[in-house]
């Protein structure tokens, strides 16, 4: 017979006796209880009982009592821990671990489990971190928190303990963000480093802490990672700003917070003062590591919520092994290094097709351009260098973080030495800049084989199809869902990245562009709504594409759709395979949305009445989307619209249940009179209506109908101005939309 000892903690001594518990009594006599007298307790006593081997160890409380479990079940071998299982009974303050395992954790469920011996394999993590000098290492089922959980454990919490364990938490952070002052820190992970103001660094296990804070959506106990959140510079207001977010576990975009996974990561603090955490209880001080121990123990529960691993399942759908350094150079080092000059190491030790780096910064003015610009050397050895490579702000980066950013840098993978070099372009220039924000960023490989989405088409949709496109799933993008604003597009916006034309994998091309306009340049998302690379494949991009509004027209996005064409076209003319897959794109918005390529219309963001299709550079003061590609932006107007013509001329298709086709005839429209015609084997009322680019109603008809063939001549159209139209054709209560053009 399996030993069963439970663990209580003494505060809730009460419960033991109850008739919640009669029934546990009854089903497993064997049953031993043990009670708590003060902290580190149930450590001991789980250590003690765990000894024994082929134990279930029952832990009633809240996280801090199951944190003190698995310690002392992680004090035992690992051949007696195989041996061990945990089960809860969740009655404490937090219980936010129990949220993370899927499992119905209540005394029936825990019987049943207990009984049909139904149990999973968890992942734990461990922190090593300072004691009044010494080294210490705790284990953790949930989450260890560097930072100002530390403070709040430490200074704040166990002064509103009789408060409700939400409320406490709230008030104790509250108070502990008044006076709190954001240490300096260096992080290093297996994928990852940061080097920066720190509010707090999560490793985190489960999902959620700090009662009901969903702080890793990312998270799975059962993957063999631990989720890192890094909140750098994150201040007051923006707590309070995202708190209702992150209590429904909702990624945030912000320029200050970071979501990683890795197997480890170290911190070591420069500046100031960084505290350690668990679930609440108070540990030590950095400098710290925390690991994963991936199947540490058994967890016995019937899983019956399933749907609560959803997010981390997508979010651990097979991505690259990406890796990211970050690192900020204080103005005060800035005036040290007289030389101008930064040198650094890449650990990157991974497979990738490139590394690239970019670069954001403030300066002490209010120009638009900067008297800073950058120049890169690389090294195998860091003895021979190769020659300096200039790197110069981003005039695309508008409305971004700081005040300017350059582009992308790239190097070949085996370049591990970096040095930059600060230009000068007026005197004391290091004197000028107030802060160096530097970004290197590795995609890695792609780890398997991927696939075109195939668009959704509904019945009510355009002639002109979407294309086929690599979804942000495709191209790895590890965002997760978003919530993107969204536009109603009324111009087309055609771009350069204004980087290389050359790759074997465009997909890491995208990623690091995404990387860079979310990290660098601190946007919520990549910019383009879409991206098209050489060899014409369509890659989706901010948000999930279309509809979205976007980050790419010279802060004025409202109106537009933003594609971008990967590369530099500014003396290299664009690929065939790349126009061509433009013209299919713009052909579909266009044909959605009735944009006429060629017809100008105002556009109120710029306050400029834009073409139909417009370069970037009609919108502001920039080269993109590079000379070569502007030179042809006649011929992808033409093209689109020789799009346009071709789809919109396909005679009959499928329609809806009793209005079996429809004929618009001719069209595009001719120096004749133009027909609908319509076959019903169904009587409804039947309407239809002429629309222009902008939506307004030019002509409403409600002709008498029978069963069979219809026609009906359209009226005045040869009298229309040149353009796209919408055709409305109504059929009792669907709506069917077809799209007429006049040239």
């Amino acid at each position: 017979m399996t030993a069963i000892a439970v663990i209580i903690n003494r505060k809730h001594e009460k419960h033991a006796d109850s008739a919640l518990w009669q029934s546990f009594k009854t089903s497993f006599p064997q049953a031993v209880f043990f009670f708590t007298d003060y902290s580190g307790h149930a450590t001991e006593l789980s250590e003690k009982v765990a000894a024994q081997k082929d134990t279930i160890i029952v832990a009633v409380g809240g996280d801090g009592t199951i944190n003190e479990v698995v310690n002392g079940m992680m004090m035992v071998s690992a051949e007696i821990r195989d041996t061990l299982a945990l089960a809860i009974l969740p009655i404490g303050t937090g219980n936010d671990f129990v949220k993370s395992t899927g499992m119905n954790h209540s005394m029936e469920m825990l019987i049943q489990a207990i009984q049909q011996n139904k149990s999973i394999q968890i992942d734990l993590g461990s922190v090593t971190y300072q004691e009044k000098g010494e080294s210490k290492t705790s284990f953790f089922a949930n989450i260890a928190d560097a930072g100002i959980g530390g403070l709040v454990a430490k200074k704040f919490l166990g002064l509103v303990r009789w408060l409700p364990a939400n409320l406490a938490y709230q008030i104790s952070i509250l108070r502990a963000f008044f006076g709190f002052k954001h240490a300096k820190v260096e992080i290093k992970g297996d994928n990852f480093e940061y080097k920066g103001k720190l509010l707090s660094l999560c490793a985190a296990n489960g999902q959620w802490f700090g009662s009901g804070l969903g702080i890793a959506p990312h998270a799975d106990i059962r993957d063999g990672h631990l989720a890192f959140v890094i909140l750098g510079d994150v201040s007051l207001f923006d707590y309070l700003k995202y708190l209702p977010k992150v209590k429904k576990k909702a990624f945030i975009s912000h320029p200050s917070l970071f979501y990683y996974k890795g197997k480890y990561c170290e911190i070591n603090v420069l500046e100031g003062e960084n505290l350690i955490e668990l679930d609440g209880e108070f540990l030590g001080s950095a400098p710290a590591k925390m690991n994963i121990h991936p199947k540490a123990i058994s967890l016995i529960g019937m899983i019956t919520f399933l749907l609560l691993f959803l997010p981390a399942l997508l979010f651990s759908q097979p991505l690259r092994d990406s890796k990211q350094f970050l690192y900020t150079i204080s103005k005060n080092e800035l005036i040290e290094n007289t030389s101008g000059v930064f040198s650094f190491k890449l650990d990157f030790n991974h497979q990738s097709p490139f590394h690239c780096a970019s670069i954001a910064w403030n300066e002490n003015h209010k120009k638009e351009k900067p008297n800073a610009s950058f120049l890169f050397s690389f090294s195998k050895d860091s003895i021979v260098w190769t020659k300096w490579e200039s790197l110069v702000f981003d005039e695309h980066a508008i409305d971004i973080r700081d005040q300017f950013a350059t582009n992308l840098i790239f190097f070949e993978k085996d370049y591990p030495f970096v040095k930059i070099q600060l230009v000068n372009s007026q005197i004391k220039t290091s004197n000028a800049i107030e802060e160096l924000k530097i970004n290197f960023f590795s995609p890695g490989m792609e780890p398997a084989a991927t696939s075109f989405q195939e668009p959704f088409v509904e019945k009510s949709s355009c002639a002109c199809p979407q294309p086929k496109f690599k979804s942000r799933v495709d191209w790895r993008c590890p965002q997760g869902s978003t919530s993107p604003s969204l536009t109603t597009v009324s111009h087309l916006i055609v771009h350069h990245s204004a980087g290389t034309n050359v790759s074997n994998d465009w997909g890491a091309i995208v990623l690091a562009i995404w990387n860079l306009h979310v990290y660098t340049n601190g946007w919520a998302d990549v910019g383009y709504n879409w991206l098209i690379s050489p060899d014409g494949t369509l890659y989706e991009g901010r948000g999930g594409g279309d509809n979205v509004l976007g980050a790419h027209f010279c802060g004025k996005n409202t109106g537009t759709m933003g594609v971008c064409l990967i590369g530099t076209y500014t003396n290299v003319n664009p690929p065939d395979t790349m126009m061509k897959k433009l013209s299919e794109i713009f052909a579909w918005k266009a044909c959605q949305r009735s944009v006429d390529p060629n017809i100008q219309s105002f556009h109120a963001s710029t306050g400029f009445n834009l073409f139909g299709i417009s370069g970037h550079r009609d919108g502001c003061s920039t080269e993109c989307p590079g000379q070569k590609v502007y030179d042809q932006i006649s011929l992808i107007r033409k093209s689109t619209q020789d799009n346009l013509t071709a789809c919109s001329s396909t005679s009959v298709d499928e329609m809806l249940e009793g209005l079996d086709w429809i004929n618009i005839r001719p069209n595009p429209v001719q120096n004749t009179e133009s027909h609908i015609d319509i076959f019903l084997s169904q009587l409804q009322p039947f309407s239809y209506q002429i629309l222009n680019s902008q939506g307004q109603f030019l002509l409403e008809e409600k002709p008498l109908v029978q069963l069979g063939l219809n026609s009906f001549t359209i009226k005045n159209i040869q009298n229309l101005p040149k353009g796209t139209y919408l055709i409305r054709l109504q059929f009792g209560q669907k709506v069917r939309t077809k799209t007429l053009l006049v040239p």
